[in-house]
């Protein structure tokens, strides 16, 4: 019967890394539990497509945990994320998961404050818009912006149901005429009148802009 190990320096190896383990967990269970309060940066994920989150949603949560004292110190920036999969339009509250991420070993979650968030959902929706072009500056004097235009006439924006509905237009990045006498072509982007809204397409449009002299608006005028 072979009483010695075939071989020894793996088996030397192996006791002595149990050693070492054993070791460690002791000193872990002199360690002091204590518990610590830190902020967690909120994420919510799994919004269904078809709806869009209109309510403020707060940054952070408090996070209560318990743990060693010196792997407590550690903790340095964490997450926490309510999961909207099962989401309806309207308002409710959604607990925020207790998962974290970066959470050390023999780190466990005491409470987390607030334990849900109140959230409002809408429907997500889609409807062609006019642009409005908006210049910027004055024409050379004696003259007037007679005529601007913008091809396409229409663009698409996205967002929620009751904003999208009762929008009347999105306006142009300001077209400058400052000193201009001459009809002129520019390409300027479109933007959005709210975070919520987004222009699908164009982002661009092309401006026209016609000029006139001033007298002939007040010629017309009179007769």
């Amino acid at each position: 019967m072979r009483l010695w190990p075939r071989h020894p320096g793996l088996a030397l190896l192996a006791l002595a890394l149990s050693v070492g383990l054993w070791y460690a967990r002791a000193l872990e269970r002199r360690m002091p539990v204590a518990e610590r309060e830190v902020e967690a940066s909120l994420t919510l994920v799994n919004v269904p497509p078809h709806l869009v989150v209109t309510s403020d949603v707060p940054r952070t949560v408090a996070v209560r945990l318990r743990g060693p004292l010196e792997r407590l110190q550690t903790v340095d920036k964490l997450g926490a994320v309510v999961d909207l999969t099962q989401a309806r339009e309207g308002e409710a509250s959604y607990p925020v998961g207790s998962r974290l991420v970066n959470l050390p070993l023999d780190v466990g979650v005491v409470g987390i404050s607030p334990p849900e968030v109140a959230l409002r959902l809408e429907k997500l929706v889609s409807r062609q818009v006019p642009v409005r072009v908006v210049t910027a500056g004055s024409p050379a004097e004696g003259f007037r912006v007679a005529a601007v235009s913008a091809e396409p006439r229409l663009v698409l924006v996205q967002g929620p149901e009751q904003q999208v509905s009762v929008l009347p237009s999105v306006s142009t990045d300001p077209v400058v005429v400052e000193g201009a006498r001459m009809g002129f072509e520019v390409t300027v982007g479109v933007r959005s009148p709210s975070p919520l809204l987004r222009v699908v397409e164009p982002l661009a449009v092309r401006v026209r802009v016609g000029f006139a002299k001033a007298e002939e608006a007040s010629s017309k005028g009179i007769s």
